[in-house]
């Protein structure tokens, strides 16, 4: 169980050390498309993953294709208009904690939540 703390306004970098690894599971199925013709190639479906590490540390195989069904688009914000590093004065009108590491994310808050990237 994960303890997630309350957001406090302040920027920090916790997923700096994120990196994506695409590899090759050796599973091959060859494909019949059930054409002939005078110049014929083999064509085969490969089975890939999608590991993310953090910081060299694996943290979980993703399932990129399921996922992108559940993602929501949103209209981009407008640009802030304060120095980078300052501390916000945020008042939410919900609960909202932080989500600082990879592990956070896979436990995720019963509330509102907000990742602290900056700088990613």
């Amino acid at each position: 169980m994960v303890a997630h703390e309350p957001f406090d306004g302040s920027p920090s970098e916790g997923f700096g050390g994120a990196s994506f690894h695409l590899s090759c599971t050796g599973y091959e199925l060859d494909l019949e498309l059930k054409r002939r013709g005078d110049r014929d190639s083999a064509g085969f479906l490969l089975e890939a993953t999608v590991s993310l590490h953090d910081n060299g540390e694996w943290v979980a195989d993703l399932n990129i294709l399921g996922a992108s069904t559940l993602w929501m688009r949103h209209q981009p914000l407008p640009s802030c208009q304060h120095s980078p590093g300052e501390k916000l004065d945020i008042k939410p009108l919900a609960p909202v904690v932080s989500i600082d590491s990879w592990l956070e994310m896979l436990d995720p808050p019963i509330h509102h939540g907000t990742f602290r990237a900056h700088g990613s």
